[in-house]
């Protein structure tokens, strides 16, 4: 019976590695198409530096370059990140790929910190309605300027794109 419960656990583990595909192949293309490429550091319009999708990291920035491959793998890797953070927080709830993907590309933007403690992630492990997530994911269109909070066109834009493909509920394969 022990050997039953450590190969269960083994299996629970190793699943969402096998599982990872089309959750995070819709993210990825998602992000792409959100964020843009840029090779050299620029200001994002939340006024941080970014560069490649959109990338955040001192290191990545203060290279001062960065190829679309270099960017690709960079993205993949957090992405894959992202969507295992997503899994494993559903605690055994099952949300279909494109709910997933448009949770990744959310959270990617927002940040962890920043999904884990908001209104959608509750909503979302409460189980509440595509239509109710997608509603309050659309409130997430502001950024600081100034000191100030103001509405983001491109935030706006991004928000809705997230919240059609969360209720597009793409069934898993």
């Amino acid at each position: 019976m022990g050997h039953i419960k450590i190969w269960a656990a083994l299996a629970a583990l190793l699943f969402p590695f096998v599982a990872l595909g089309d959750a995070c192949g819709d993210a990825i293309e998602l992000i792409k198409r959100l964020e843009g490429f840029m090779s050299s550091p620029y200001t994002c319009q939340a006024g941080e530096w970014a560069i490649g999708y959109g990338f955040t990291d001192a290191a990545l920035i203060a290279r001062g370059h960065m190829t679309q491959a270099e960017a690709d793998r960079e993205l993949k890797r957090k992405c894959d990140r992202l969507v295992l953070k997503v899994r494993s927080d559903l605690k055994g709830r099952r949300l279909a790929d494109s709910q997933i993907a448009a949770i990744v590309s959310f959270a990617y933007n927002v940040g962890w910190g920043n999904y884990i403690t908001s209104k959608v992630h509750s909503m979302v492990l409460r189980g509440d309605s595509p239509s109710a997530v997608g509603e309050e994911i659309r409130k997430w269109v502001f950024v600081c300027r100034d000191g100030r909070k103001v509405k983001s066109r491109g935030l706006q834009k991004r928000r809705l794109t997230e919240a059609v493909m969360f209720a597009k509920q793409t069934p898993r394969k």
